[in-house]
């Protein structure tokens, strides 16, 4: 069965900020910038809340509900494949 993940891509001066809080462990980095790769976004209200699992290969992974404004998302990709596609991958 096909998972659905969303890649939230932050603009990167709000990336910079985050990034010594989220990186490595939560945040990943590829040639567009740093995102997140969620299992599941809300944009009902007045922050983005992004549900976020921890890298894979960590020692003990776990997941973070994170909340951000929406002026730091640069854009967003929802994606349901099998195979890792762009930012948003598995």
């Amino acid at each position: 069965m096909s998972k659905v993940r969303t890649g939230v891509l932050l603009f990167d001066e709000w990336a910079e900020h985050l990034k010594p809080v989220f990186y490595p462990r939560y945040m990943m980095k590829n040639a567009f910038g740093y995102y997140f790769n969620c299992d599941q976004i809300d944009a009902a209200g007045p922050l983005l809340t992004m549900t976020v699992p921890s890298v894979k290969g960590e020692e003990k992974p776990d997941t973070v509900e994170i909340q951000i404004p929406y002026g730091y998302v640069k854009l967003t990709l929802k994606v349901k494949r099998d195979n890792p596609f762009g930012f948003a991958n598995a």
